[in-house]
């Protein structure tokens, strides 16, 4: 990207101008603390204060510890915090009484918790890990922790000489020794500190060591080592002194990855970890997008990013810093114009460090939230769903958990096993706090965890034992899922895209039998018990069921409660349960024999006022391409006898919501979604996006499985580099419809050599046989469905319409 040395200049001065003006009023404004703090006589300035609640005093644990000389790290996507000072060391965990202190259990009296992203701990805390005295006194308002004159310090020569490995003291008598002024170390408990394991023989003078693959060996009074079977020169000897084994000091530091410190003056030798050098990000492109369902801006770069952000008003601007990063887009400024968000800048704030700086001018800063990707190499604005902290309480034989979001509550509910858990997916939605991890205290409901998931999607994990069920309730914007030990009415029926589970509950063990009729296609299951139902018909009349009746006979002094169930053609059962059972349970599933019987819903993605992405070439437009792509894959499909329906068969803009509806409405087998991409000029490959899911007793497809069906075949016919496939969880198209759905990304209309090939005809018609491929190998492969379709047939234009096959227009239903 191409600036000026002015553009930097101005751009930096306006930003830290108006940044500052904006902090200082926000600041005057701002309440001052309560609270100060003072560590070792020494009053602690520009750190967050102690707190106050319920009457009880916090102390932020990271200004403690560093003012008593800790070295402290935090891993925020584990939130635990290590704090290191020589041979001690404190480990705690937000939301865990469990700490650890010098290698020991310790548990503290409240978990430590977040607040304005500091960690705090109980006041008590701070004697317990760190052996110091702190108290609060109120009078001054001040926490005092140590006292105010020094230690006594051992003597120089006790506290200096020696050997150090990764902040441990060795026993005083290995201590480094100089030889013809040569720094000579001892061998063992170097090896021995660093994890390797060293052994002596004593019959050949050698030592040694191995780790990890590396193995070196060192005979006495011999300048040369072996190192990895090759013999390698060392500039002194390994010489024997009172029965340990030295070697040159400027040997193990070439041969062995760890920093080596030696001060001569205090015969002192340290070994660390080598600090991993800083990995300079590259800010690539920064993208709206709302395939989410969503409005949100992805700021993207080619490495893990951290990254500071603030707000600025009048105008309202989010001010989003990426540390360790160079400004690399085509562009310095970008109008978006869309949803709440105005324009987006970028420029380069610093240089050492390296510091990109995004300005992102928006309509109203407060329902903004900044989320970043699991990969860490995208931070995004969002305008989500805003998810308050979760609750979970017993309502009469109920574990009941609460979601509360600031709109309706968009969820997937997936049960899953080993470990039973339930999984709430909400969507388009983002956590207003922290992760939470709540224990329930519940026979059914063990434990309920919260985390992003990822930029669009808030995860709930509710931990239950094996027996649970459960049942959801929304009203606005308030999500209730009930859960029990029990099922919630007599009959229940799980829905998948292509199966269902039915139970019914006769609240007792109680004996059943089950009949099939294949003329009338009816499924009759009796139980001998008399249950009480509120309704007798259900009209289901989806792709397996059409209807279900219940009833009861009286025969003798015995009363049976009979369900019928209609099925649909080519739909078959399966009795799960044993004949006595206290829960009667069968699962229904369609199963396709044929091409004739699997209905493909083909998505163009974009059109009408809606364009995509924009060809280097200017003119080029991606729903374009898409549509003709989709028309391609269209009649092939229908030649190979499949039934196919559009999302969109012209120039016309469909929206997210109706392209999914119309693929759930259908009951569509197979959902195709055909797109082109669009990112720097030099970006070029193949894609394939799915929903990353776990298999269920319900939906036994792995995503991933699949997309690697659709990358491999494209990658061998188009002749792309493959980018691989990509989880994609909050695409709107990928989450919502309920049958397997795939998104191919087939090339990149911003890459001058790739465009040009993908303009023309016979690239696209490649692309749609390799679509039409990849379907027939999905079914084979993983639904283990022969349609005895010909794979080199598709690919040779050879493709001969199956015997009975309907004809075209019968096979093709539009929109």
């Amino acid at each position: 990207m191409k600036k000026t040395t002015i553009f930097v200049i101005a751009l930096c001065l306006i930003l830290t101008l108006s940044t500052g003006t904006a902090y200082a009023a926000a600041l005057q404004s701002q309440k001052k603390p309560s609270l100060s703090m003072q560590v070792m006589g020494k009053t602690l300035k520009d750190v967050d204060p102690p707190i106050l609640q319920g009457g009880k005093v916090y102390v932020p644990l990271r200004a403690a510890g560093e003012a008593l000389g800790y070295k402290v790290t935090y891993n925020a996507s584990t939130k635990v915090m290590d704090l290191k000072s020589g041979s001690k060391s404190i480990r705690i965990t937000i939301g865990s009484l469990n700490t650890v202190v010098n290698d020991k259990k310790v548990k503290i009296e409240k978990a430590p918790f977040l607040s304005n992203g500091r960690a705090y701990v109980p006041i008590a805390y701070i004697k317990t890990a760190f052996g110091v005295e702190a108290k609060y006194e109120s009078s001054k308002n001040i926490v005092t922790i140590g006292m105010a004159q020094a230690p006594a310090q051992p003597p120089a020569s006790d506290k200096s000489k020696g050997i150090y490995i990764l902040g441990k003291k060795m026993d005083a008598e290995f201590a480094p020794i100089i030889k013809d002024n040569k720094v000579m170390i001892p061998l063992r408990p170097i090896g021995e500190g660093l994890g390797y394991d060293v052994v002596w023989n004593i019959k050949t003078q050698t030592m040694s060591l191995r780790k990890d693959g590396q193995a070196m060996a060192f005979v006495i009074d011999r300048d040369k080592a072996v190192v990895n079977s090759k013999e390698v020169g060392m500039d002194a000897k390994t010489i024997m002194v009172n029965g340990r084994a030295y070697v040159p000091l400027t040997f193990i530091e070439k041969q062995i990855d760890y920093e080596f410190a030696y001060d001569k003056a205090s015969n002192k030798l340290e070994v660390n970890a080598k600090k991993a050098p800083a990995v300079i990000a590259r800010v690539q492109d920064i993208k709206f997008d709302e395939n989410g369902g969503f409005p949100q801006l992805d700021i993207i770069s080619d490495n893990p990013v951290e990254y500071k952000t603030f707000t600025m008003e009048n105008p309202d601007r989010m001010v989003i810093d990426i540390m360790n990063a160079i400004a690399d887009t085509e562009f310095e400024t970008k109008s978006i114009d869309k949803e709440e968000i105005i324009r987006v800048r970028i420029g380069q704030f610093s240089s050492n460090p390296y510091i990109t700086r995004i300005v992102v001018d928006l309509k109203d800063q407060q329902k903004a939230k900044i989320v970043q990707s699991s990969d860490k190499k995208s931070v995004s604005l969002v305008y989500a769903n805003i998810i308050q902290p979760v609750t979970v309480a017993k309502e009469g034989f109920s574990d009941v958990v609460t979601i509360k979001g600031s709109k309706a509550v968009d969820s997937i509910i997936t049960k899953l096993e080993d470990p039973e858990r339930i999984v709430i997916d909400v969507q388009g939605a983002v956590l207003e706090g922290t992760e939470q991890n709540l224990e329930a205290g519940s026979s059914v409901v063990k434990t309920v965890r919260t985390g992003q998931y990822e930029v669009g999607t808030a995860r709930i994990v509710v931990d239950v034992n094996k027996s649970a069920f459960y049942d959801v309730k929304s009203e606005d914007n308030v999500t209730k899922i009930y859960i029990s030990d029990m099922p919630y009415s007599f009959m229940g029926y799980d829905k998948y895209y292509n199966s269902s589970f039915v139970y019914l509950n006769p609240g007792e063990e109680s004996q059943y039998n089950a009949s099939f009729d294949e003329e009338s296609r009816i499924l009759k299951v009796e139980i001998k018990k008399d249950i009480e139902f509120d309704k007798d018909v259900f009209e289901i009349n989806d792709n397996l069921l059409e209807s279900i009746k219940l009833s009861k006979e009286t025969r003798g002094e015995n009363i049976f409660t009979q369900a019928e169930f209609r099925l649909k053609d080519k739909v078959e059962y399966e009795l799960i349960s044993p004949e006595t059972t206290k829960l009667v349970k069968f699962k229904l599933k369609y199963a396709p024999k044929t091409a004739q019987d699997i209905l493909v819903v083909i998505d163009p993605g974009h059109g009408g006022k809606d364009p995509g992405a924009k060809g280097i070439d200017g003119v080029t437009f991606e729903k374009n391409l898409n549509l003709d792509v989709a028309k391609r894959l269209e009649k092939k499909l229908n030649d190979l006898g499949f039934k196919t329906i559009m999302t969109r068969v012209d120039d016309t803009y469909t929206t997210l919501q109706q392209r999914t509806d119309l693929a759930n409405g259908s009951y569509g087998d197979f959902f195709m979604s055909i797109h082109f991409n669009a990112f720097v000029s030099k970006t070029q490959g193949i894609e394939t996006l799915y929903y990353p899911n776990s298999t269920t007793e319900g939906y036994g497809i792995n995503n991933k499985d699949m997309a690697g069906i659709f990358q491999q075949e494209l990658i061998k016919t188009l002749e792309r580099p493959s980018r691989g496939t990509v989880p994609r969880p909050n695409l709107f198209v990928l989450n919502k419809t309920k049958m397997p759905a795939i998104l191919a990304e087939l090339g990149f209309i911003t890459n001058k050599e790739e465009l040009a090939q993908i303009k023309k005809d016979a690239y696209k018609d490649k692309a749609a046989n390799a679509l039409a491929a990849s379907i027939v190998r999905y079914y084979k492969e993983i639904q283990n469905v022969d349609l005895g379709l010909d794979i080199a047939a598709i690919y040779s234009g050879n493709i001969a319409a199956p015997q009975n096959a309907e004809s075209s227009e019968q096979n093709t239903a539009k929109n």
